[in-house]
């Protein structure tokens, strides 16, 4: 359910419906029907979801951010617009960056969904980077990022939600860091918040046995920016304190925003970046040009910055 007591399913977080079928939350009348009776409403998934989990590329989210390509149930706007109760809540903010493209998926007014709760911020992806990468490196130039930004976080965590690297530093900084509060996973459209939960309480589940049963229903993972379209509760600590994923934010200027719905996966990487270093220098104006583009390119410039000073 969401935090309005709405039984949603609990693949994407849209309220469940017997209504327009192929719709998000649609689910058959006869299931609907059953579950309700037995009250396992909130063990159903929908069939929009049960379509993403097989590959199918189910765009539903138009507006300023969203997608050209499918058919359009949700706008970006109101997405966001789900989201704004969280700045009037108490809680931990666990705010997701992809590492492919920092820039652009960063969220720089953060503070209009967060309001003054904590944020503990989680670079996601790193497993992409180049296999002789230094991730201290990375890191300070994250932190020297995020100072420039003027945003204050409690941490700073890379991680791989492919390889869980990283991953039981989070969980250690959330657990001594939420207080009995509520933690909601936030960051722009398909930063890998539904992947980070996934491997959260893969990781949980080894020590804790709540964390073991929410696997079994936890939210989908697919390549369509815009899986989650309402926040999704899970079940996930012991001693107080839930845990949410949110609907992506939908950003107009990135590259998801103007393609075809058919060629999103073409987008993500599927293998590790290779870097690149030339030892000339790059004037000034040709960085800045170059570090607008919010897709490989500004991870590809970063790399060749670092190495030409």
């Amino acid at each position: 359910k969401t935090p309005s007591g709405v039984a949603c399913c609990y693949g994407c977080g849209a309220p469940l419906h017997t209504g327009e079928e192929g719709s998000p939350g649609h689910v058959e009348p006869a299931t609907y029907d059953l579950k309700k009776r037995h009250n396992q409403l909130k063990t159903v998934l929908c069939g929009r979801c049960k379509l993403l989990s097989h590959g199918h590329m189910v765009t539903a989210v138009g507006g300023h951010g969203g997608y050209p390509g499918g058919k359009q149930f949700v706008s970006a706007e109101e997405l966001r617009e789900k989201l704004s109760y969280l700045r009037h809540e108490k809680a931990l903010i666990v705010k997701l960056v992809d590492i492919v493209d920092f820039n652009g998926s960063f969220l720089s007014r953060i503070r209009d969904f967060a309001g003054a709760n904590p944020i503990v911020l989680v670079i996601t992806k790193v497993d992409l980077l180049p296999r002789d990468t230094d991730l201290n490196c990375i890191g300070d130039w994250v932190v020297e990022s995020v100072v420039r930004k003027k945003l204050n976080v409690l941490s700073v965590h890379l991680t791989s939600s492919k390889s869980l690297v990283g991953i039981t530093g989070v969980i250690s900084e959330i657990q001594q860091e939420k207080k009995a509060r509520d933690v909601y996973i936030l960051g722009s459209a398909n930063v890998g918040k539904s992947a980070f939960i996934s491997a959260m309480l893969k990781t949980m589940a080894y020590k804790d046995p709540v964390a073991a049963a929410a696997q079994k229903y936890k939210p989908i993972q697919s390549a369509v920016p815009g899986t989650t379209l309402g926040p999704i509760q899970i079940e996930a600590f012991l001693g107080g304190g839930k845990l949410y994923d949110t609907p992506g934010v939908h950003l107009h200027h990135r590259q998801a925003a103007v393609i075809h719905a058919d060629d999103l996966p073409s987008l993500a990487p599927q293998s590790r970046l290779k870097g690149r270093c030339f030892p000339v220098c790059i004037p000034r104006s040709v960085k800045s040009m170059l570090l607008s583009q919010n897709f490989h390119t500004n991870l590809f410039l970063q790399n060749i910055m670092l190495c030409s000073g």
